[in-house]
């Protein structure tokens, strides 16, 4: 699998932060598109912890809901 692609075709949520870069939530990854490189980054939350809701909390943070538990990242 090429790891600058999306992290699974099953896409759960899309969010834009305050610094306008685009979320996906999936149901495997925690998925971030960089749009000056072209590319995707996955990040796991947990071994293939789906990514229910994306809610952007400041300029640094977001807070996901996966499975009914609450991260911070």
């Amino acid at each position: 699998a090429d790891k600058h692609s999306i992290g699974s075709d099953v896409i759960k949520t899309v969010v834009c932060d305050r610094q306008g870069r685009l979320w996906i939530g999936t149901d495997k990854t925690l998925t971030y598109y960089d749009a000056d490189c072209d590319r995707f980054k996955n990040f796991h939350i947990g071994e293939k912890t789906p990514v229910d809701h994306i809610l952007p909390l400041d300029k640094s943070r977001l807070l996901i809901c996966s499975e009914g538990r609450l991260w911070t990242f």
